[in-house]
């Protein structure tokens, strides 16, 4: 099965969930999808490879949790390359041209 999907140059199941996720996550960002963003906070200080949307991590005990959507999406989002999110002022709908780049990708 492993080659089939090589020779379709099909992505992975993880890759598509992973997309999924940052395209949601997005929505959710930008007022389009529910999703609690009261929990999430921004580091006090930034390094050279942090972005303006960079988010502090959220840490659990239980794999449970560190595996769910908030955690998992999180690490995948602050790793956004930083010209991305720098190009998101000169585009009027900022999800679509997140979602435009993610799906390229």
């Amino acid at each position: 099965m492993t080659s089939i999907l090589k020779d379709l140059d099909l992505p992975t199941l993880a890759d598509r969930r992973k997309k999924n996720r940052l395209i949601l996550f997005s929505k959710g960002f930008f007022g389009k999808a529910n999703i609690p963003m009261d929990k999430l906070s921004h580091p006090t200080r930034k390094t050279r490879g942090m972005h303006n949307l960079h988010f502090c991590q959220l840490y659990s005990r239980s794999n449970c949790y560190k595996f769910s959507f908030l955690p998992s999406t999180l690490k995948d989002w602050n790793n956004l390359p930083a010209a991305l999110i720098d190009g998101l002022d000169s585009h009027r709908d900022h999800v679509q041209y997140i979602t435009t780049f993610i799906r390229a990708n």
